[in-house]
């Protein structure tokens, strides 16, 4: 079952807070991440582990 946006934004602050990083690096790690094939972002749902 797909998270909320809400749920979403609050593992994004727990990455921030648990590493010590701004929600822009967040970010740019997520894009990154993206961009390599190794993620997958649904608009409104979250980011998950691309699969194959």
């Amino acid at each position: 079952m797909p998270a909320s946006a809400t749920s979403q934004e609050q593992r994004a602050t727990s990455l921030q807070q648990e590493y010590g990083l701004s929600r822009d690096t967040v970010r740019h790690a997520l894009r990154l991440l993206r961009e390599a094939g190794l993620v997958v972002t649904v608009r409104g749902k979250g980011t998950y582990v691309a699969v194959g």
